[in-house]
């Protein structure tokens, strides 16, 4: 059916319900928006909630008040956790499935990386990608 088509009929549907219920066009076009702005509304909350799932952060300040889980890099997140006299941590819901066997992870934004076999080499690989270096969850 054509947009042409489309329209007639909306605009017969627009005429019988002027005639038995006795609504004005000014009426119909106030509802018209309504729901249309009410369409918009739903549609962008929905968006908002899948992008909040999706840009989930890999470290969390922990303090007496909450967690807030917004940091991307260690550093970013343990000053954060000084300045509110609290403590940076891995998000764990947002922690990837590590790849690598090595006794010594870096965690970054990007995943989880096992590949170290000494906590030097892990603390110093940690500290160029502005992750923080942990003990492999595998091996726990």
């Amino acid at each position: 059916m054509g947009a042409a088509m489309q329209i007639l009929e909306f605009s017969r549907h627009e005429k019988v319900l002027l005639k038995n219920r006795h609504l004005s066009p000014f009426t119909i076009s106030a509802l018209r928006r309504c729901i249309s702005q009410v369409l918009r509304l739903l549609l962008f909350f929905t968006l908002i909630l899948t992008l909040q799932e999706s840009f989930a952060a890999p470290f969390c300040v922990v303090t007496a008040s909450g967690t807030n889980c917004w940091y991307f890099d260690a550093k970013s997140c343990q000053d954060a956790a000084n300045n509110a006299r609290g403590m940076c941590v891995i998000n764990e819901k947002e922690q990837k499935a590590p790849s690598g066997n090595a006794p010594f992870c870096v965690v970054t934004g990007m995943g989880t990386s096992c590949w170290y076999y000494d906590a030097n080499t892990c603390r110093q690989a940690a500290s160029n990608s502005g992750g923080t270096c942990i003990p492999n969850p595998k091996q726990q």
